[in-house]
């Protein structure tokens, strides 16, 4: 999970990704979004520093944010992407048999030489 904290937070439209939340650390980053073609921007600083889910659950709370059903929609759909997924348990297999340990690799041996001499056992 990021733990990297933001303080302006808000939505854009990029042609072709549709609404999308964004985040930054200073409103600067509304030039860098309208210089790469967003329409829509719409960007506000944060009371305090935040993680995006604590960012996107203040945006909700915003009513230039949770007027529209699509802005409501895609914000917590965006939450709901940040959730922590549970891990899937692995099954061990059963095959009857007990494991097994990899053997060690053969030496290799050049023509006209001897192999190595094993090393004695302890």
């Amino acid at each position: 999970m990021d733990k990297k904290l933001y303080t302006v937070a808000g939505t854009s439209i990029l042609e072709g990704q549709g609404l999308k939340a964004r985040f930054a650390t200073d409103m600067l980053r509304q030039k860098v979004l309208e210089g790469c073609g967003h329409t829509d921007i719409k960007l506000v600083e944060l009371p305090n520093p935040m993680l995006k889910e604590d960012a996107l659950k203040h945006l909700l709370t915003l009513e230039q944010f949770n007027k529209d059903k699509e802005s409501v929609d895609m914000l917590n759909a965006s939450i709901a992407k940040l959730q922590p997924k549970p891990k899937k348990e692995k099954k061990a297999k059963e095959t009857g048999t007990a494991p097994t340990t990899p053997a060690a690799p053969e030496p290799v041996v050049k023509k006209g030489k001897k192999a190595p001499a094993a090393p004695p056992a302890a």
